[in-house]
């Protein structure tokens, strides 16, 4: 059930992971219309051997490329303490201006065009961190 920006889930197994994506709709003609996903998480309930990550650690918090240039982030997930994690997504690179920087799966930059932008590196529970993307 969502009230608000939460939601409420019933009869959820301890210590299982869940995937969840979120959709937003919009009512066309009496129907509904997806016009954007999140992007999808994957969540260990309480109260078994199973965890989440605790967060995402970065190498660099800035970068500065120049025009044209490839580098990779350096990044990895922070394990919690005690509980196993199953992986079921590698870490994950998104641009915030794909017009200034491109970026690939497996966390090589591009340099497209001058300008500042965040590349967010994010775990597969949701766990992110920006890292701030400068083009010369």
């Amino acid at each position: 059930m969502v009230k608000g920006n939460s939601f409420t889930l019933w009869n959820l197994e301890k210590g299982h992971y869940y995937k969840f994506i979120v959709f937003a709709f919009k009512e066309s003609n009496g129907k509904k219309i997806v016009i954007t996903s999140s992007k999808s998480i994957y969540i260990a309930t309480a109260g078994g051997k199973a965890g989440n990550y605790k967060g995402v650690k970065v190498k660099k918090k800035k970068l500065t490329l120049k025009l044209g240039e490839v580098a990779k982030i350096k990044a990895k997930a922070v394990k919690p303490d005690g509980r196993k994690v199953s992986i079921h997504r590698k870490l994950n690179y998104e641009s915030s201006n794909t017009d200034i920087v491109r970026v690939a799966n497996n966390g090589k930059l591009i340099g497209v065009s001058r300008g500042t932008c965040l590349v967010y590196v994010y775990a597969q529970n949701g766990k992110i961190k920006p890292v701030i993307v400068t083009v010369k």
